[in-house]
């Protein structure tokens, strides 16, 4: 994710000063182009007309090499910015990773803070296991002295490609004996079979994240 912001960032940022070396380029060049066809018409020697084209010309050059000098830094800000909002979201986001995650490979792991709803969520997929395996293990995982099932939910829906897709709700409270207990949701939707078999799994706190917990 931070990657993909660094290099929305930097991409934009080399394509301006590139644009605008080549407007300096082109400007430069059309300005010469112009003064000869006049030094031509008038017979006015072109070194004369020259001091009209070189203080903007000077200003485009000097804002183009500005540009290209400060953008290393510029990076560097936005790269530690973005390692310090790292640090920021995990620590914010620290309760929804304390829940338990299905063991295994993993892809797509994020975690994230909503401040609308004052809800934090983690999502994930597997590619290894259906839905119903995923459930299972969380059903059997989410007991003990700190967590308790409230109320569980299943579904079976069927999408654009007639394939089924499963989902499932597991509502559960997490009382641990220091920090203050909370509500989890923990939506699990996938298909057991065919081209997209595989699970994602939602994990949300004090809300749900989808309408697989609210149906």
């Amino acid at each position: 994710m931070f990657l993909g912001m660094m290099l929305g960032f930097l991409l934009p940022a080399i394509a301006f000063v590139l644009l605008l070396g080549a407007v300096s380029f082109i400007f430069i060049l059309v300005a010469n182009i112009n003064g000869a066809v006049r030094s031509l018409r008038s017979r006015t020697p072109f070194s004369r007309q020259l001091p009209q084209y070189a203080t903007f010309t000077a200003l485009i050059v000097t804002i183009s090499l500005l540009c290209l000098i400060t953008l290393p830094f510029n990076l560097i800000l936005f790269v530690g910015f973005g390692q310090e909002l790292s640090k920021t979201n995990v620590f914010v986001t620290y309760p929804v990773r304390l829940a338990p995650v299905f063991p295994g490979a993993i892809t797509d792991d994020q975690s994230q803070s909503d401040t609308f709803s004052h809800t934090l969520f983690r999502s994930y997929n597997v590619s290894y296991a259906g839905p119903q395996q995923v459930a299972s293990w969380y059903e059997n995982s989410l007991v003990g002295p700190i967590w308790s099932i409230q109320r569980t939910a299943q579904r079976v829906e069927s999408d654009e490609l007639h394939s089924e897709v499963h989902s499932y709700c597991i509502e559960a409270h997490w009382s641990p004996p220091i920090i203050d207990s909370r509500i989890f949701f923990f939506e699990i939707l996938g298909r057991e079979e065919g081209p997209y078999f595989g699970t994602h799994v939602n994990i949300g706190t004090p809300l749900p994240i989808t309408d697989a917990c609210t149906r």
